[in-house]
Order: structure tokens, then C-alpha cells, then sequence
């Protein structure tokens, strides 16, 4: 089947290299800096040398002892102690740290803070800089070395990133026999901050940043998760279904069957993955479930592996189905394959029955036109609005600008008072809002 030659888009938000302050330099329950930090900080010197002009934002990590919402305060601490460091900003550890305790690190450490009396003077000050130097050397950051100019300098991930997970046999043995030092190394890995370096110009907006603060609380990182087919105690994944979209093998999906145990009951989902490593449930619910009573496949839906082209604009899976349930008594018929199909290009949509508006991340795009698949009732539209990277609506291309786009098409290009040209700066990032109602 023949296809068309597409714009193809890239997300403006490309880290370019990586950076961890690892558990050693954080005790348990604690923000401060450790001096085991100081070959970390040498180590992002280097990367930055690497990566000229790549801003950098600051990532806290908690281990999953003690509740969410303080795990993110927790984080969010040892990012911003971090960031500290590395601006040489003393009095933001004079927020973050009881003054007297830390003057008292910093006198054990060697860095004379004056009188112990919880008073952050020109000496504490002074003291907090001098450990700041130690550990940094000659590493110093402005804000602009930040992304977002400093906006987006830190954030704390409280415990919902961990890199080591205990059994529940472990954690139980942990609690029962007091075995708390033990339990603190186990979680070490996941006190840490990771540093990410994007892509040097890098701009995003405020709006569009999807990281919440530490006073969000934890309720505004979970609105973040992806929906997902939630498996129950009572749930069983089967086969995967793992292929990738026709005409285009770096696009990896899955229909894994979920076999829901007290009801014998099979059907099949969708997710998805840029990389073929971390996948997501597309929400919506199962995309293949069994057929009425009576029919072939009334008992059990099974995803085939391929997804292929078909006839009459179509993409398509082999499903197989039985007429009775996974764990029933069979006998002729056992049941058949059919293919479970979609039109092309439409396996999964955004729908509104009335009203709905949505936008897209800043976005990098080689070409200068917008195509879009999409349906509408016969009273419904969609309209397109381009912004720039300042989140500022571009000359002409307004939805006001927006031509009518109404009906059902797969490839249809866009344009503003007959224009088709995006009306962005060559290179730089765009981003997309829309309007759609009954589409």
C-alpha cells in the first residue's frame, strides 16, 4: 500500500546527558550534602564541557520509607540543596536546615561558622560557601545555566521513581525483627538526584511544565500517572501481542490479555512505547472483548502477533476465539480466528461529544505544515492554533485564522485564511493548541 510522506515531529524536550549524586551523599532521612558528593560534582563538570549551553534541571529521590507527601518535601529538598551547591546560594541551606544543626556540621567539617547559636550571621554564611567550594571546586552556575532560567532548576519525585523495590517478605522481616540499619541500606539506591542536561536553547513555558512543587503535594504528581488496566489480585496477563505499526517499526504497541480469574473472563488491551522498554496503557478501557452468548467467540478473545496492512484502509491484528470460557468443558466447535481491524491510522483517538480543547508540548518539526486524521458530525470541527516556544500565538495562525475543518479525513492539511505554512522560525520549536467539538 502506497503511503504519504508525513511531517514527522520531535519533542523539543531532549536530554542530552545524565548525571546522578548518588546515595552516599545523602544520609537516611536527610538533605544534606554529604563531602562524598564533591567526585559527583567533578563528574558534572565534565559532562557540561561535553554538552556547552545544555541547561541543566535537578531531580530529588526518596526511599518509600515514610509517607508520600513527605518524601516529596524530602526530594524536593535534596534537589534544591543541590542546586544550592552548585549557584552557591548559602542562605537557601539556611532555609532548608535547622541553623544551629548546621552550624555544627559545618564546624565538624572544618568550616568555621562562628558562635553555635542558630543565627545565620556573615560567618555561617561564609562557613556554608567555604563547604560549597569544597565540594564544587571551581563549578559555579548562574540561573541561566538552569532550565528555565532557574524556574525549573529542582524538583523533588518523593518515592515514586525508586530504583530498588523490597518483597513484601523482605519489608515484613525488616518491620518484625527491627531490623531498621538494615532496611536504610537496602533503600540507599533511592536516595539520590539525578541532573538532566537538555538539549542547549531550550526553552518551555510554566504551563506546560508537568512536574508539580513540593506544596502541590503528592495528589498533583499522581494526576501525572498514566491511566493503566490496574491488574487486581484476582488478574492474571497473558500473551503480549507485541508488534509495531505497519510502515513504521520504531512505533512498538502490545495488546496484552488480561484473564480476570473469578469470572473466566478474557480480553485484550492496548499500550504503547517510544523505545520498546517502558510502556504505558493507552486509556480507554479493553479494545477486543468477547462476543454475545451463542456467538464463536463468546468465552475467550486471544491476540495474534503482526499488525498488517488490509484492504480498504485498514490495519489489523488475527485474533483467535473459543465459544465457552478458558476453564469450561469443549467440544466441537473449539471456536476460530478473526481479524479484530481499525481504519488506518485510527487505533486510538481523542473524542469529544461536545466541547473539548487539548495542546501539545513544544514540539520540533521538519517541514512546515500541519496534517491532521480526524471526524466530525455533520455540527461539529476542529481548529488549530500555532504558538511559539514563548507560548505567544503566531502571526496569522490564530483559531480565529483557522479554516474550517469539518468531515472525515485521514490526511488533510491545515490551513489559516488559505495558508498552509506553520509561520514558525526554521529550527525552532512550535506548539499546537486545538478546539474540537462532536469530532
Amino acid at each position: 500500500m502506497a503511503r504519504r510522506s508525513l511531517n514527522t515531529l520531535r519533542q523539543a524536550l531532549l536530554p542530552v546527558g545524565c548525571w546522578k549524586l548518588a546515595e552516599l551523599c545523602f544520609d537516611f532521612d536527610q538533605s544534606f550534602v554529604r563531602r562524598t558528593a564533591g567526585d559527583a560534582f567533578r563528574q558534572l563538570a565534565a559532562l557540561r564541557k561535553a554538552h556547552p549551553g545544555a541547561p541543566l534541571a535537578l531531580f530529588g529521590h526518596a526511599d518509600p520509607v515514610g509517607d508520600d507527601d513527605y518524601n516529596k518535601k524530602l526530594s524536593e529538598e535534596r534537589a534544591k540543596a543541590i542546586y544550592a551547591v552548585l549557584a552557591r546560594k548559602p542562605e537557601i541551606w539556611g532555609e532548608i536546615y535547622d541553623v544551629r544543626a548546621l552550624q555544627t556540621k559545618l564546624d565538624e567539617l572544618g568550616h568555621d561558622p562562628g558562635p553555635v547559636d542558630g543565627i545565620e550571621g556573615p560567618r555561617t554564611q561564609a562557613a556554608i560557601r567555604s563547604y560549597m567550594d569544597e565540594l564544587c571546586g571551581e563549578l559555579t552556575l548562574e540561573d541561566s545555566d538552569f532550565l528555565g532560567n532557574g524556574t525549573f532548576a529542582f524538583q523533588g519525585c518523593s518515592e515514586f521513581n525508586p530504583l530498588r523495590m523490597m518483597s513484601s517478605s523482605m519489608k515484613e522481616r525488616f518491620e518484625k525483627d527491627g531490623l531498621k540499619r538494615e532496611r536504610d541500606l537496602e533503600n540507599r539506591p533511592n536516595r539520590r538526584t539525578v541532573g538532566y542536561l537538555f538539549s542547549a536553547g531550550t526553552r518551555i513555558e510554566e504551563a506546560t511544565w508537568p512536574c508539580p512543587s513540593a506544596a502541590d503535594g503528592v495528589a498533583a504528581c499522581k494526576e501525572q500517572f498514566w491511566p493503566d488496566a490496574a491488574q487486581q489480585p484476582y488478574d492474571t496477563w497473558y500473551a503480549n501481542g507485541k508488534t509495531t505499526m505497519p510502515g513504521a517499526p520504531d512505533y512498538h504497541v502490545m495488546f496484552p490479555m488480561r484473564w480476570r480469574l473469578t469470572t473466566d473472563h478474557f480480553e485484550f488491551h492496548l499500550a504503547a512505547s517510544p523505545d520498546n522498554a517502558v510502556w504505558g496503557f493507552v486509556p480507554g478501557g479493553p479494545v477486543c472483548r468477547p462476543g454475545g452468548p451463542g456467538e464463536w467467540d463468546a468465552g475467550v478473545v486471544a491476540p495474534g502477533c503482526g499488525m498488517v496492512d488490509l484492504p480498504g484502509d485498514r490495519i489489523g491484528i488475527l485474533y483467535s476465539g473459543t465459544p465457552v470460557p478458558h476453564k469450561y468443558p469443549r467440544r466441537p466447535p473449539l471456536g476460530g480466528v478473526a481479524w479484530a481491524w481499525w481504519p488506518t491510522g485510527r487505533l486510538v483517538a481523542l473524542k469529544a461529544p461536545e466541547l473539548g480543547s487539548f495542546s501539545l508540548y513544544p514540539l520540533l518539526f521538519d517541514g512546515k505544515t500541519v496534517r491532521l486524521n480526524f471526524s466530525t458530525t455533520m455540527t461539529g470541527y476542529v481548529r488549530v492554533e500555532a504558538l511559539d516556544d514563548k507560548g505567544e500565538v503566531l502571526p496569522g495562525r490564530s483559531f480565529n485564522d483557522c479554516d474550517a475543518l469539518a468531515g472525515d479525513h485521514l490526511d488533510r492539511l491545515v490551513t489559516w485564511r488559505g495558508q498552509s505554512d506553520l509561520g514558525h522560525a526554521e529550527g525552532q520549536p512550535a506548539r499546537l493548541r486545538f478546539r474540537i467539538r462532536n469530532a
